[in-house]
C-alpha cells in the first residue's frame, strides 16, 4: 500500500524514522535490605511512582548502579562518578555479594536511569547500609 492510498484512506503514515528515547528526568529510589551475611538486596523504584517497584520509567534501558565500600569512619563519597561501577541492569532488583574481610564495612549506594542512547539522568540520593558480617 502507497502512502497516497493511505491518505485517501485516512489511514496514518508511518514515519521514516524512530523516535529516540527521552532522556530519563526521574531519579531511581534504590532501597537496600542488608539482612543476609555478606549480601545486600537493592530494590530500585522510579520516584514518580515509588510503590511500583517492577518499572522503569519510559523510555529507560537500564538503571546504573554505583557504590564504595568504606570504613564506618569515613564519610560518604562527594562524587558518584569516583564510584566504581557494581552493575548497569535492566532489572529492578539488584544482588550485591561481598567477600569476608568487608563484613562489617558500610556500603554506599548511588544510581541513576540511562535510555538505550547512553544518556543518563540525575543522581538518586546516597544510600548506606551496613555489610553484615
Amino acid at each position: 500500500m502507497t502512502d497516497a492510498v493511505r491518505a485517501a484512506f485516512r489511514i496514518t503514515i508511518p514515519s521514516d524514522g524512530r523516535t529516540p528515547p527521552p532522556v530519563p528526568t526521574t531519579r531511581p529510589l534504590p532501597a537496600v535490605n542488608s539482612g543476609e551475611r555478606l549480601r545486600h538486596t537493592l530494590k530500585i523504584a522510579d520516584e514518580s511512582d515509588p510503590t511500583r517497584r517492577a518499572r522503569r520509567p519510559a523510555g529507560v534501558a537500564e538503571c546504573e548502579v554505583r557504590y564504595s565500600v568504606l570504613e564506618h569512619t569515613q564519610s560518604a563519597p562527594a562524587d558518584p562518578l569516583q564510584m566504581p561501577i557494581r552493575t548497569q541492569s535492566s532489572k529492578t532488583t539488584i544482588i550485591a555479594d561481598f567477600n569476608g574481610d568487608q563484613g562489617c564495612k558500610s556500603a554506599w549506594y548511588c544510581a541513576r536511569w540511562r535510555n538505550s542512547r547512553g544518556e543518563t539522568g540525575p543522581w538518586s540520593q546516597m544510600v548506606l547500609a551496613t555489610i553484615a558480617a
